[in-house]
């Protein structure tokens, strides 16, 4: 898992129309079962069980990170989901998905817990 996609981590030689993705210092083998740290990824690209301190996650943290990317690109933004701090990312991410896929994406990996502060700003 390379654990911070990232726009200035891609690199895009349009000549040789090669892609390389760079920067492997947050990169983790994955192990299934294994706990992770979640303090990867910048905010503007981390997964929602990133933002809610899920320990177990795997690659898809990085195929979300690429979607992150895919969006902006498509709706011409600098940053798709520009939250303020992790609680807010997380409600700008239900602002355009919606709470329910939001809680039915965490139920997915066993029911991240989420803080009363977020669960509150979250709503339904």
């Amino acid at each position: 898992m390379h654990r911070d996609i990232k726009p200035h981590n891609i690199l895009f030689d349009l000549e040789k129309k090669t892609l390389k993705i760079i920067d492997w210092g947050l990169s983790e083998f994955y192990k299934p079962g294994e706990k992770f740290n979640v303090r990867v990824a910048a905010r503007y690209y981390k997964a929602p069980e990133l933002l809610l301190e899920n320990v177990h996650y795997d690659y898809s943290v990085d195929i979300w990170s690429l979607g992150c990317i895919f969006a902006a690109v498509i709706f011409q933004q600098e940053v798709f989901f520009p939250g303020k701090d992790d609680a807010d990312q997380l409600v700008t991410i239900a602002k355009v998905v919606g709470t329910d896929e939001i809680y039915d994406y965490l139920e997915s990996f066993g029911g991240a817990k989420m803080s009363a502060t977020v669960h509150e700003q979250l709503g339904r």
